[in-house]
């Protein structure tokens, strides 16, 4: 079995339109109005089309986005006035749309004037609409509120934002004014269009007033040579361009060669831990492929039961695999990793035992040591030119030896030139953000962002392609097509609680248990083996001079007893330190005892996300959580970016 690591995303480019209602848009040229609107749309378009050509010239080996075209959407509230007319005229234009609605279709339908709410069922009832998310609100007590939430939930799906807008303030919930105000905080890329012009807004500004004219630029669509135009070009193939060039390039290229192995030979870290940690030795490793995408049960079931089974096999295919892939690649090549500096010191060990073995051998005499006290064969006679045994056998072990520095100079060389480190860094730091964002879509939440994130300038040069990668996944899932109900957010929680935190729980108190009690008895061991050459130089010095004060006459006999004991003692006095500074610096790498602490706090933050999770189940609200969801999120991706700092800096060397 030979899966790929990597799973190309399919450039994805989702606008959200918003606007005036019917009465703020009176005086307005409906002409000039959708001639802008066009321009506007045209321009995201071509830019989109821009990157995905530029992709497709890449060996597909190389391109960082799939070659079969990209997907354009328009995310709509379906209001009356300027969001019906942009997402008609965004139709038109090939983009795909997906409307979310404050409450259930017929609900909403009935707060409509008549004239509106026939143009607002055509998208249902010619099925126009590629999905449809309904807010499970009930009755809308508060249209205003439930207006603001569905709003939110859209700027939190979009990259660019088309607002047709006069300029003027509006404080009412889910206005204009309210959404372009939001988009401002995210950081979305904002365009509006007013009745004479066209302007983008300066996102380098600090937030202000949405209606602040410093803040916005003019933009004239139509002229080819245009400043204003082309920032707003480079902002929009900011938010689709591929990994950056040099060492995070490189670095991409590099994983995305990677496949997985099911079955691997580096199991010497998996030795290490069974015989230091009692467990039962596991032998090569083998990969959790069947086991991982059996513990998404209940989230895929989720997922159908808010957006049927188009919905699920989307969060199968496109997260789920991603996830596991990444997870699998992390285990695969942290064993690699770990087996190759276990393997360095064990071999530093063994170089310095087989290098002591000629100790056994007389240099002088050059007779075994039994017959130290004979001579070595006399000129002229028939073994003359014959060499000495101890020679040959110093000889020897200098070859074994020279031998075992190579054999650890080449895993160092082939760990450090296949990138074993930095793929376990990768697949590990994708997979603890890709795992826990299923979260937010089986309440069809918000993919990732920047700022529900850890901050990303933490990462190291070489990963930084790896948010790139986040995104353009999670941006490429649609949104369901159903509403989302109370019941199905209590659903929700109990997913959260059984397949995320205790299965994380699960995870970090075996990872604990087996780390502690690895470092423990590393560290008994290594005591042991610089006791036992303390002991043993004790007991040649204790005997050197018992012999220096005996009578001359039993001298000899003693003296010839303790020159056969001068060979263990040397061997033991120069092995068992090597074996205990090649454990100790096992220890130090693995930095086991780190590990296990920082799975200790892992627990304390698991339990106080379990309780507040157990809060929420008995009035679960969307708003709050989401905000718990992007705080587990969060506090995973902390988590490996704390492993990051613990294992960046121990590189793979020839001194481990």
């Amino acid at each position: 079995m030979t899966e790929s690591a990597f799973i190309a995303p399919k450039l994805t480019m989702r606008v959200g339109v918003t606007g005036h209602l019917p009465k703020d848009l009176a005086g307005w040229n409906e002409e000039r109005l959708r001639q802008k609107i066009d321009e506007v749309l045209k321009f995201v378009k071509m830019t989109a089309a821009g990157v995905q050509s530029e992709n497709n010239f890449l060996d597909p080996k190389k391109a960082p986005y799939g070659q079969d075209g990209f997907n354009l959407r328009c995310m709509t509230l379906l209001r009356p006035g300027a969001t019906q007319f942009a997402s008609e005229r965004a139709e038109c234009l090939g983009y795909s749309i997906h409307a979310i609605l404050p409450a259930k279709q017929n609900l909403y339908s009935e707060l409509l004037a008549d004239g509106d709410r026939a143009a607002f069922n055509d998208w249902f009832e010619r099925k126009r609409l590629q999905s449809h998310l309904a807010l499970d609100h009930g009755p809308l007590p508060n249209n205003d509120e439930a207006l603001r939430r569905a709003g939110y939930l859209m700027i939190a799906h979009v990259d660019v934002l088309i607002a047709v807008w006069d300029g003027s303030i509006c404080s009412r919930p889910g206005s204009t004014t309210d959404l372009v105000a939001e988009a401002q905080r995210r950081g979305v890329e904002i365009i509006w269009i007013s009745s004479d012009e066209v302007q983008r807004y300066k996102a380098e500004n600090p937030l202000d007033d949405p209606s602040n004219r410093a803040a916005w630029d003019a933009v004239d669509l139509t002229e080819t040579d245009n400043t204003s135009a082309d920032e707003m070009r480079q902002n929009l193939n900011s938010i689709l361009a591929g990994p950056p060039d040099g060492k995070a390039l490189k670095s991409f290229l590099a994983f995305r060669k990677l496949k997985l192995r099911n079955r691997s030979c580096a199991f010497l870290y998996n030795a290490v831990v069974s015989v230091f940690a009692l467990r039962r030795p596991s032998g090569r490793l083998k990969l959790r492929l069947a086991e991982n995408r059996e513990s998404w049960a209940g989230s895929l079931k989720q997922a159908r039961s808010i957006g049927g089974d188009a919905y699920q096999e989307s969060l199968r295919t496109l997260l789920l695999e991603r996830w596991v892939r990444a997870d699998n690649i992390a285990l695969q090549y942290a064993h690699k990793f770990r087996s190759a500096y276990v393997a360095n010191f064990l071999l530093a060990a063994l170089a310095v035992a087989v290098g002591l073995i000629a100790m056994f051998f007389s240099h002088s005499k050059g007779v075994p040591l039994l017959n130290a006290m004979g001579v070595c064969p006399e000129p002229g006679t028939a073994f003359e030119s014959k060499y000495c045994s101890g020679l040959l056998a110093k000889s020897a072990t200098v070859v074994l030896e020279l031998l075992i520095l190579a054999a650890i100079v080449l895993i160092t060389f082939i760990g450090r030139q296949r990138r074993w480190q930095e793929h376990c860094m990768a697949g590990r730091s994708l997979a603890e953000i890709l795992r826990p964002s299923r979260l937010h879509f089986i309440i069809a939440g918000a993919p990732y962002r920047r700022s529900t994130h850890t901050d990303e300038s933490s990462l190291q040069e070489h990963q930084a392609w790896l948010p790139w990668y986040v995104r353009a996944s999670l941006r490429e899932i649609e949104l369901p097509t159903d509403a989302v109900s109370q019941k199905d957010l209590q659903n929700a929680i109990d997913i959260a609680i059984d397949e995320e935190l205790n299965a994380q729980e699960a995870y970090h108190e075996r990872t604990r248990k087996v780390l502690k009690a690895l470092d423990h008895r590393l560290e008994i061991v290594c005591l042991i083996c610089l006791g036992a050459a303390f002991l043993v130089g004790g007991i040649y010095l204790v005997e050197f001079v018992q012999i220096s004060q005996a009578k001359p006459s039993a001298a000899w006999t003693e003296y010839e007893s303790l020159y056969s004991w001068k060979a263990p003692a040397t061997y033991a006095g120069g092995v068992l330190p090597a074996v205990g500074a090649a454990l100790f610096g096992i220890r130090l790498i693995g930095d086991f005892k780190s590990a296990a602490r920082q799975s200790e706090r892992m627990l304390g933050r698991i339990d106080k996300l379990r309780s507040r999770y157990r809060n929420e189940w008995y009035s679960p609200a969307r708003l709050s959580l989401r905000e718990l969801n992007a705080r587990t999120t969060m506090i995973m991706a902390d988590d490996i970016l704390i492993w990051n700092m613990i294992f960046s800096e121990r590189e793979l060397t020839p001194g481990a």
